[in-house]
């Protein structure tokens, strides 16, 4: 049988964002990735525009019953 768990992360930078799904891989070490789903948020703010990359990660594992 398989078990899955969801991640969301979020950074302000695409580098960010690779940095912290390394990150999640690391301390999840036990599952597998199955799947990731990127998007760039784009916020209109006077004055500026703030991006914001979000990441969906579908993680796998086999769990013995």
């Amino acid at each position: 049988m398989q078990q899955v768990k969801l991640k969301t992360v979020t950074a302000k930078t695409i580098e960010q964002l690779e940095e912290k799904i390394n990150q999640v891989l690391q301390e999840q070490a036990e599952f597998q990735l199955l799947n990731t789903t990127i998007r760039e948020f784009e916020s209109h703010k006077y004055p500026t525009t703030e991006d914001e990359f979000t990441a969906m990660l579908t993680l796998v594992t086999t769990v013995n019953s």
